[in-house]
């Protein structure tokens, strides 16, 4: 089959017929190979990118929920454990990527007055009594407030959990792609917690050990698919012991100081 996008329609263009992007008839699909199927969701995810940049506040959730039902859909026809990985994880690129973009949308919305915060608390002065609030587009406080969370992670951060993900087989997840910015954040010695100011004499630490699922319990495997194993890593970002290494520890400690760790 050769997926070819119609720009107007967002309609995938095959060689026996043609069928909605994000809305196929079903009796379609049980016609269409693991292959086919497959490349249905990476023409989902390309139309999903290419339409991204024009896609208004509004119409983001009912886009994120077509593209779920999608992923429902085209995986009730899969046959193999590897095309129902490829194809969720095109689909769930496509949503995170309609997060990102609706998390930036809300504080320039908000910031610009056009917008409501969920508790109709107004940010811009130029505020009517009619804005529209987060509310009105179907959108939670909890989705706001992790949609834009996605959305402050720096590109090359979120870019790179969607290649490294689908190259290890990760189940891609929005808690995984926070989980794998904050492990990139805390790798980075610059980025870590400031230490207290002034010199010490004894120096009590607790650094967030990397530890293996031996020690201390393996994680579910929720988490265990994103490369998270253990239980502890589940409850806070942990670093490598290279990066505990490199704090500067030594500029705060005394020439005579005792380091209980």
């Amino acid at each position: 089959m050769t997926t070819i996008i119609d720009a107007e329609t967002g309609e995938v263009l095959g060689d026996d017929g043609r069928m909605t992007v994000y809305e196929p008839r079903e009796n379609e699909l049980a016609l269409r190979t693991d292959a086919e199927l497959v490349a249905l969701s990476e023409a989902a995810l390309e139309y999903t990118i290419a339409e991204l940049d024009g896609l208004e506040l509004g119409d983001a959730p009912k886009t994120r929920a077509k593209v779920q039902a999608l992923e429902k859909l085209i995986a009730a026809h899969l046959r193999s454990k590897e095309a129902k990985l490829e194809a969720a994880n095109n689909l769930t690129e496509a949503r995170l990527r309609i997060e990102r973009h609706t998390g930036a949308l809300i504080p320039k919305l908000q910031k610009d007055g056009l917008l409501a915060s969920q508790d109709g608390y107004v940010v811009s002065n130029a505020a009517t009594p009619l804005m529209v609030t987060l509310t009105d587009y179907a959108i939670t406080r909890d989705q706001s407030a992790t949609w834009q969370k996605v959305a402050r992670i720096p590109d090359e951060v979120f870019e790179d959990y969607l290649a490294t993900g689908k190259e290890n087989l990760w189940e891609l997840s929005t808690a995984g792609l926070l989980w794998y910015a904050r492990q990139q954040a805390m790798a980075e010695p610059d980025d870590a917690p400031p230490l207290p100011d002034g010199i010490f004499r004894v120096i009590y630490a607790d650094p967030p050990w990397l530890y293996t699922a031996e020690q201390h319990g393996k994680g579910s495997d929720q988490y265990s698919k994103i490369g998270q194993d253990t239980v502890l890593a589940t409850h806070y970002p942990s670093m490598p012991t290279e990066a505990i290494c490199a704090l500067p520890v030594k500029d705060i400690a005394a020439d005579d100081a005792v380091l209980f760790i």
